[in-house]
């Protein structure tokens, strides 16, 4: 009898079991479609992978993970920086070179601080203003929430008091589980545009703070030799580090300046 009893597969044998790399034929991210970008759908693969190898004692190696898009590669955001900062040309000097005359003169302070600026927006001004869209968009559904519930105790209290009866028209009847409707649409909208927006402005907080790294890196290998005694190790890695981080975390939170007068003068509006 026990010739033909199945053989059970123990977690063990599972774990030896030889697994081939997964393969991503493109970029999920950039061939995906509005729905699935906004859903995050598009990592769907990696995490049944994960599932997968998990039943099997085994976790996500490098291979698996997806895979960065060109656009978000070191390279091609280091390209974009230096082409906007290279041809930058102060405003002053772009007069003096369109009546005829040569600008050889080295930029001031304030003409380098405006041409860095320039050259870090270059690296995310799109996507900085796609997000400061959906920030808007996504603070006006946030005002639509104390309106809707406002409506939907209004009807609660007119059914108890027999405003709203058995006689009136359908629309007026069922006028609660509809709006109950819209404020579960709305809050799903939000959810998913809030999601959108902070994706973006993280995408962008990364890149440009990969950018004033790596700047900062190539600048320290072109240092003359004077230039080196005068700045030590720690205070380049600091600005690396420490200085990069600071301006990661004001791209993140550069919406928030004019949400929130936005948001508080739509509730005071509300309010009143």
């Amino acid at each position: 009898m026990g010739l033909f009893s199945k053989a059970k597969t123990t977690r063990d044998d599972l774990k030896d079991e030889a697994i081939p790399p997964m393969e991503w034929k493109d970029n999920p991210e950039t061939s995906a479609n509005i729905l699935s970008s906004l859903t995050f759908t598009w990592m769907q693969p990696m995490f049944s992978r994960a599932s997968y190898l998990r039943k099997r004692g085994k976790y996500l190696q490098q291979e698996d993970l997806v895979p960065i898009a060109e656009m978000d590669k070191s390279e091609h955001v280091e390209n974009l920086f230096d082409a906007a900062y290279n041809s930058y040309v102060p405003k002053a000097k772009k007069r003096k070179t369109d009546e005829g005359g040569q600008a050889k003169e080295k930029d001031t302070p304030e003409e380098l601080e405006k041409r860095l600026v320039h050259a870090l927006l270059a690296t995310c001004k799109r996507r900085l203003i796609v997000a400061g869209f959906i920030k808007f968009f996504n603070t006006v559904l946030q005002f639509t929430f104390p309106i809707l519930l406002n409506l939907i105790l209004s009807y609660y209290q007119d059914v108890q008091s027999g405003v709203i009866g058995e006689g009136d028209p359908p629309m007026v009847r069922y006028k609660g589980y509809w709006l109950s409707a819209l404020l579960m649409f709305f809050v799903a909208s939000k959810a998913l545009t809030e999601s959108a927006y902070f994706h973006k402005v993280n995408r962008c907080s990364w890149r440009i703070k990969t950018v004033v790294s790596s700047s900062i890196y190539r600048k320290s290998l072109r240092l003359a030799s004077s230039e080196q005694q005068k700045t030590t190790l720690g205070e380049i890695v600091n600005l690396m580090q420490v200085d990069a981080t600071k301006i990661e975390a004001f791209v993140l939170q550069i919406h928030v300046m004019w949400d929130g007068l936005f948001q508080i003068t739509g509730y005071m509006t509300i309010l009143g």
